[in-house]
């Protein structure tokens, strides 16, 4: 995910991310952190893109998935499996200025604000 905000939008940028992942199904969202971690740092071959593929097809296939698919084509907001669902609403985040090294080319004395969430 690649997102820029300036720095008063920040803290709206990152609620405004959180909330669009919070309306996603939990379990596809669990799986694809599963198969973030299980595949990083192994060589792309035909076996980890068959269990790739393999992967994706069983949760598009899983009630969920097919929830979103049916949601989407209706065009109303999905209704996740009572295991999928969420149990409580997005962090709001804040930012607070924190001493930081400003970047190069920061003119002297320059201060960067940290988002803490």
């Amino acid at each position: 995910m690649h997102d820029l905000a300036p720095a008063d939008g920040l803290d709206a940028k990152v609620n405004e991310t959180l909330g669009a992942l919070m309306m996603t199904s939990a379990d596809a969202v669990r799986e694809a952190k599963r198969l973030v971690r299980e595949v990083a740092g192994r060589p792309v071959g035909e076996q980890l893109l068959a269990d790739t593929a393999e992967r994706i097809a069983a949760i598009r296939a899983s009630d969920d998935g097919r929830e979103g698919v049916r949601a989407f084509l209706d065009k109303r907001k999905p209704r996740w499996s009572a295991t999928s669902r969420r149990r409580s609403p997005p962090p709001r985040a804040t930012t607070r200025k924190c001493e930081a090294l400003p970047r190069a080319g920061s003119p002297p004395g320059a201060r960067r604000q940290i988002p803490t969430i």
